[in-house]
């Protein structure tokens, strides 16, 4: 009998010890009460003379590459990551064995990061809603989810086959360097959970440490504009150049110049009414003006003018001054 209560009491023993190790809110509250509210945690005051922030972003899908405003505009997140000596436990079977809890941003020091090149809410980063996690070894981790619009510079000299490299800077505010160092998370953008995209193909990614610049290379999906840019303006040349083997004594040359130049001079036109929000010819969605030609920066409709001329629209220009 002595035997089967000593059994009995092993096991309520064991039993607690095993519940002891276990996590319990009970257990995180405790530890982020002695770490961030026990009151001599500063949420202002940084963890130390040199804090380094490291900072990664990771991109979820891209929304559109405006090339006449020269907008790069994304869903993605940012990744910061810094260590705050302040939060640091031990962890033991009498705080459950918990390795890392949350906490709201409003009572946690972190960084004021700013996207120098943002052309849309430019401001300090901030997600109120957001919990930040730290582990026992000061470690936090802040990951604020956005879309970004960003400039890019745009060169369309070579399209549809282009290729663009777009930039998101990323700096500091209010602290200085020897304040707060910023350095980069990783050595790419995260892609791993990017969505294809009909247009653009992230084919690169790189980082820059002089100003904390990571930047995208994307590539044009050309075949759209294979079959309803190109294709039409070589099939249209060539039978403008067939023009000149037609016979004139079989009557049709004249009528045949017609049926070819008329339809071939569409897009170089603005035909007809058209809403007022669409005041420029089909040719003007695609092909840039000259930085000190009919557009200086700017065109008609007040658009930003993109970087260089495609080799279409010389071969066009070409084209028009031949008919």
């Amino acid at each position: 009998m002595r035997a089967v209560q000593y059994i009995m009491c092993m096991l309520e023993i064991i039993g607690a010890r095993f519940v002891l190790g276990q996590y319990t809110a009970a257990y995180e509250t405790a530890i982020r009460s002695n770490t961030l509210l026990d009151g001599g945690y500063d949420p202002i005051s940084r963890p130390k003379a040199t804090t380094e922030v490291r900072v990664g972003i990771g991109i979820l899908a891209i929304d559109q590459l405006d090339l006449r405003n020269q907008m790069f505009t994304f869903a993605g997140w940012m990744e910061v990551e810094w260590r705050d000596e302040r939060l640091k436990w031990t962890p033991a079977a009498g705080n459950g064995n918990i390795e890392s809890v949350f906490s709201t941003s409003d009572i946690i020091w972190k960084p004021e990061l700013v996207i120098d090149n943002a052309l849309e809410d430019l401001g300090v980063i901030t997600a109120d809603n957001l919990n930040l996690r730290y582990d026992f070894e000061g470690d936090v981790k802040w990951e604020p989810p956005r879309l970004f619009n960003v400039h890019c510079q745009v060169d369309v000299t070579f399209y549809p086959y282009d290729q663009q490299k777009c930039s998101i800077v990323v700096i500091g505010w209010s602290y200085t360097v020897e304040e707060v160092d910023l350095a980069f998370l990783s050595k790419a953008i995260n892609t791993d959970d990017l969505e294809t995209h009909g247009e653009w193909i992230v084919t690169q990614t790189e980082t820059v440490k002089a100003v904390l610049e990571e930047t995208l290379e994307d590539e044009r999906r050309h075949a759209f504009y294979n079959l309803n840019v190109i294709m039409p303006v070589v099939v249209t040349s060539l039978l403008i150049a067939l023009t000149f083997i037609v016979p004139f004594e079989s009557g049709e040359k004249l009528s045949y110049i017609l049926t070819v130049s008329v339809p071939s001079r569409a897009p170089y036109c603005n035909c007809g009414r058209t809403p007022s929000h669409f005041n420029h010819s089909f040719q003007s969605s695609y092909v840039p003006r000259d930085r000190d030609g009919p557009v200086g920066g700017r065109d008609a409709d007040n658009s930003p003018a993109a970087d260089g001329l495609p080799q279409r629209g010389w071969y066009q220009r070409v084209y028009i001054r031949l008919k």
